[in-house]
């Protein structure tokens, strides 16, 4: 799942690698916080939040298959 979300990211993104995603595993679920550039931030959250959107719904979707919730975090 972790995988998924940095290759996304990493398409989004006009500096793949300064993008980076930290885990912490909570009592009830899994937070991805999504460090990048601001330009990138930008583009990862999308004109109204419709990119955001689009990759939480991505990772919810396997993360259900998985029994387990996530949430993301863009600081």
């Amino acid at each position: 799942m972790e995988d998924l979300l940095k290759y996304i990211l990493e398409q989004i993104a006009s500096s793949p690698e300064k993008i980076k995603v930290e885990r912490s595993d909570e009592e009830a679920a899994t937070v991805f916080t999504i460090n990048a550039k601001d330009e990138d931030k930008g583009k990862i959250i999308g004109k109204g939040g419709k990119n955001i959107k689009a990759i939480r719904d991505i990772v919810s979707i396997i993360a259900r298959k998985e029994n387990k919730r996530v949430f993301l975090k863009v600081e």
